[in-house]
C-alpha cells in the first residue's frame, strides 16, 4: 500500500534539505537551513514543534538565524461564528461570550443558585439525587419510597357510636338517659397514611383487613 507524504516549504532564504526516513518512519522530514548559516556552518538546534490550540495555526518564526515553528492566531476575519445558544437552554444554565484567546466563543456556566429547591416528598418517602444529571447543571430529584415497607392510604375510618334511651315520660334529665350498647360504624375520610412492615396486619375501617406479604 503506498502513503504519500506532505513536505513542507521552507521560508525565503532558507535551504530546504530532505532527510530520508530511518527504522520505523514511512516520510522524510524536511530541515530549513538559513543561507547565511551554510557558509558559518552554524548548526541550528533541534527544537520541537508545538502542538497549535483551536483557531491557531503553525508559522516559521527566526529566531537567531534559525527557523522555528510557533503557533500563531489565524487572522480574526477567519474566525468562525459565535455558536447560537440553546433556544431553551437546561435550567440555572448561562451562555456568555468569551473575548479571550484567538477568536470569541462562547461559554457555557452553570448558576447554582438558579437551581430548584429539592421537592416536598409524601409522607415516609426520601428525595433521592438522580445518578445520571452530570450533563445537567442543577440535580434531579425523586421521591424514592422507603424499602421494606408498604405505605398504605387508608380511605375508612371508624368510631363508637353508643345507643342511649329515655325513660317514658319524656323525662330529659341526664341521669334519666342510660346507655343500652354500642357499636362501630364506617365512615369516608380524609387521606390517612400509615407504613407497615411485612407480614403485618392491619384494617382499612371495620370490615376491611389488610396485609402486605412482600414487596
Amino acid at each position: 500500500m503506498k502513503r504519500s507524504c506532505a513536505l513542507e516549504e521552507c521560508p525565503p532564504s532558507f535551504q530546504r534539505t530532505i532527510i530520508q526516513p530511518e527504522g520505523n518512519e514511512c516520510c522524510p522530514t524536511v530541515k530549513c537551513i538559513q543561507e547565511e548559516n551554510l557558509v558559518t556552518k552554524k548548526p541550528c538546534p533541534e527544537v520541537p514543534v508545538p502542538t497549535c490550540g483551536q483557531d491557531q495555526v503553525l508559522q516559521f518564526h527566526d529566531v537567531d538565524g534559525c527557523p522555528h515553528k510557533m503557533c500563531d492566531c489565524i487572522p480574526f476575519e477567519q474566525c468562525p461564528p459565535l455558536d447560537s445558544p440553546a433556544a431553551n437552554p437546561l435550567v440555572g444554565v448561562k451562555y456568555v461570550v468569551n473575548t479571550t484567546g484567538c477568536c470569541h466563543h462562547l461559554d457555557r456556566i452553570c448558576m447554582p443558585d438558579e437551581c430548584p429547591p429539592k421537592p416536598e416528598c409524601p409522607p415516609f418517602y426520601e428525595t433521592e439525587m438522580k445518578s445520571s444529571w452530570e450533563e445537567l447543571c442543577c440535580p434531579e430529584y425523586i421521591c424514592a419510597p422507603p424499602k421494606d415497607i408498604c405505605i398504605y392510604e387508608h380511605t375508612y375510618g371508624q368510631e363508637e357510636v353508643h345507643h342511649k334511651t329515655t325513660p317514658k315520660g319524656g323525662s330529659t334529665k341526664k341521669s334519666a338517659v342510660k346507655t343500652i350498647g354500642k357499636r362501630s360504624v364506617q365512615f369516608r375520610q380524609d387521606s390517612l397514611v400509615q407504613q407497615y412492615a411485612v407480614n403485618v396486619t392491619w384494617k382499612d375501617g371495620p370490615c376491611l383487613e389488610c396485609m402486605i406479604t412482600s414487596i
